[in-house]
Parts: C-alpha cells; structure tokens; sequence
C-alpha cells in the first residue's frame, strides 16, 4: 500500500516537474519575444529619429533655399530696376536732347527761310558798310542764323536810304547845271556797281550758307539716326530686361509652388511619421500587456504549482519524520533499557561507595583539623620573620651609625673601645626587647 502511493506521488511530482519545465520554456520563448519586440522596437525609434532628423534638415535646406532664392531674386530685381531707371532716365535724355535738336532744326530752317527770302527782297539795294563776313564758328547755332538775318535785315535798312537819298540828291541837282548832273550820273553808276558787288557777294555767302545748312541737315539726320537706333537698342534691351523680369517672377513663382509643394510632402511625412509611432506605440503597448498578462498567467500557474510541490514536499517532510521518529523511538526505547541496567548497577556500586564515603569524609575532617594548625603554624611563622626583617633593618642602621661615628670619632680623637662597649650593649638591649 505504501508503496503504491510512493509510486503515485513520484508520478505526480514526475509530471508536475514536467509541468514545470514546460512553462519554464514558454516563459523563456515569451521572454525572447519580449526582447526581439524590444529590439524591433528600439529599431523602429531610432529609423523614426533618423527620419526626423532628415525631415529637420531637409526642412533647414529648403528654408535656407528658399531665402537665398528670395535674397537673389530680390538682388537681381533691385538690379533690374536700377538698371531700368537708368535706362529710362537715359532714354528721357535722348528723348529731351532730340526734341531740342529737332526744335533747332526746325527753327534754323525757319531762319534760314526767313533770312533768304530777305535777302532775295533786298537783293535790288545797296550796301554803304561793305562786303559781309560770315565766321565759321557760327554755323549750326541759331545765333550764327540770327545774327545773319540781323546783318541782312540791317542792310536793307540801309540801302534803302541809300538809294532815297541818290534820288532826292539827283532831282535837287537836276535842277542846278550840267556839270551837277553828269557828277550824279557818274556817283550813281558807282553805287549801281557797287550794289552789283554787293549782290554778287550776298549770293555767294547764301550759297555758302545754304552748303552749310545742307551739312548741318546731314548731321543732325545722322544724330537723328543714331539716336533712333540707340532708342531701338534701349528698347529692346528694356524689352528683354521686362522678359528676363518675367521669367524670375515665374522662377519665384516655381519656387514657391515647389516650396509649397515640399512642405504638403513634409506635413504628409510628418503625419505618416505619427501615424506609424502611434501603431508601433499602440503594438508596443499591446505587447506589453499580452507580456503582462502571460506573466500573470505564468505566475498563477507557476505559484499554483509551487504549492502543490509544497503540499507534496510538505507530505515527504511529514512521512520522513515519522519514519525517523519511528526509528528514533525504537533506538530511544533500546537505550532505554540499556539505561536502566545501568541505572541498576550504579545503584548497587552506589551503596558499595556510600561506607567509603563516610570513611572519606571522617579522614577529610581530620585533614582540615591539620590544615588548620598548619595556618596557624604558617602565621606564626610569618609574624617571626617579619621581626627578624625588623631586627635585620635595625641592624643595618646601626652599622650606618657605627661608620658614621667612626667617622667622626676619627675626626673628634674618642677612644674606639669606648663606642665598642656602647654599641654592644644597645643591641644587646634591642635584642632583649
């Protein structure tokens, strides 16, 4: 019968440890999946710091990019400008300057159509000043025209009262003899031929003045030109300036649209980016309480195991105890007895020993009886020595005073034999006492 229930508690305990084995293995594959999660865990935030690191700095370049592009575009616009006012100033200029040569051109050909028609309703009077001189340096200026007009228009004034004044002169004379007449004649024919220079001269000079003016036509037709293409120029350069303009506005505006653009792709990537922490927060934490509740299942079943082992072992302990105790008593119980015949013999060794024990006890008594006679043997022993030690001290100052005295009766001249007798009957006297 015992041995059929040692059988079955070694099986039980077989299968419990088998048990036990089991969930210690599952507790260690549980364990190893914890870590790896972990470790995919700890991978997945380090890649999730990773990317936001690159988002930061992508985000830090696409900043910077776009301030540069703006600084450019701002610098290249404010060159733009710049260079667009002082092309319109210039332009301005042209526009003022060929209005002034324009307004010249038409106003010497005014005066040069002004001066020849004088010329051409005088060209019949005569001159008393001579001959007119032009200078060069007045061709081309409106001044040269007027003062050209002025010395036209002076002369007929006074050819005019030249020619009155032959006239009158002449019919005052007329009047008079012959001689008279034949003198006017003769100063008139002087006049007339002198007109005739004149005229010839005025001539010359217009068609001179008309060269010149053809000349000046010339040149202010090539200024004209020049100035016409030099406009063209402006006006093309502004025109591409207007178009290189546009194209840096609609740069900027592909930038900003690329800008923007960026920043939709960053706000995606940033919520992708929150999206994916909260799944693997939320598998982090799901594992976590998958872990915790097989822990707490683990833990049941391991604290429910371990106290059917301690109800088991606790039966062992029980069982081992009483058979130890058994063995125990039998052995008790054999010494026991073992005991009791000792006791027996001791009692009969005891009565034995009691009569030598009142013989020991009466030579002890006498013993003590000796013992103490010999203390008081030993005391008095002991007071004699310590008189002898006195009587020996005594001695010793007696023999110091003996030398001192012989010392001094050495000195003093006293007899020896007299401190002999002396000294002898002092310890003598000593003695006695």
């Amino acid at each position: 019968m015992e041995k059929k229930i040692r059988k079955k508690l070694e099986n039980e305990r077989a299968e419990q440890e088998f048990e036990m084995e089991k969930l210690k293995q599952n507790e260690q594959k549980a364990m190893t999946k914890v870590e790896t999660l972990k470790e995919n865990c700890y991978e997945k935030d380090r890649e999730i710091r990773r990317l936001e690191k690159k988002l930061d700095q992508t985000i830090e370049e696409s900043k910077t990019n776009i301030t540069e592009m703006k600084k450019i575009h701002k610098r290249s616009k404010d060159e733009l400008q710049n260079r667009l006012d002082e092309l319109k100033k210039a332009y301005q200029k042209l526009e003022t300057e060929n209005k002034t040569q324009t307004m010249k051109f038409e106003y010497s050909e005014k005066e040069r159509e002004s001066s020849i028609e004088s010329d051409y309703v005088s060209g019949g009077r005569q001159s008393r000043l001579g001959s007119r001189q032009y200078s060069s340096s007045s061709i081309g200026s409106i001044g040269s025209i007027r003062t050209l007009s002025r010395r036209t228009v002076e002369p007929e004034n006074k050819f005019s009262s030249g020619f009155r004044s032959p006239s009158t002169f002449s019919l005052s004379y007329y009047s008079g003899d012959p001689y008279n007449l034949s003198r006017c004649s003769s100063q008139s024919q002087f006049a007339n031929e002198r007109k005739i220079s004149q005229l010839e001269r005025q001539i010359v000079s217009a068609h001179t003045d008309v060269q010149m003016l053809k000349r000046e036509i010339e040149v202010y037709k090539s200024t004209l030109a020049e100035n016409e293409k030099e406009r063209d120029v402006l006006s093309q350069k502004i025109r591409t300036m207007d178009i290189s303009v546009k194209k840096l506005e609609q740069s900027l505006k592909d930038e900003e649209r690329k800008n923007h653009e960026c920043e939709l792709r960053l706000k995606k990537t940033q919520n992708e980016l929150e999206h994916i922490r909260d799944k693997y927060e939320k598998a982090i934490k799901n594992g976590q309480t998958e872990i915790l509740e097989e822990r707490r299942k683990m833990r049941l079943k391991m604290d429910a195991l371990s106290r059917i082992n301690e109800v088991k072992k606790r039966d062992e302990r029980e069982e081992q105890a009483i058979e130890e105790l058994q063995k125990e008593l039998v052995i008790k119980t054999s010494q026991l007895n073992r005991v009791l015949a000792q006791v027996n013999h001791l009692e009969n060794i005891n009565k034995t020993q009691s009569v030598y024990g009142e013989t020991w006890e009466h030579q002890y008594r006498m013993a003590l009886a000796e013992l103490e006679s010999l203390r008081d043997e030993n005391a008095s022993l002991k007071t004699k020595i310590r008189r002898q030690y006195r009587e020996i001290e005594l001695l010793k100052q007696q023999s110091e005073m003996e030398a001192d005295v012989a010392m001094l009766e050495s000195k003093m001249g006293i007899s020896a034999t007299e401190t002999t007798t002396e000294t002898a009957t002092t310890t003598l006297a000593t003695i006695g006492t």
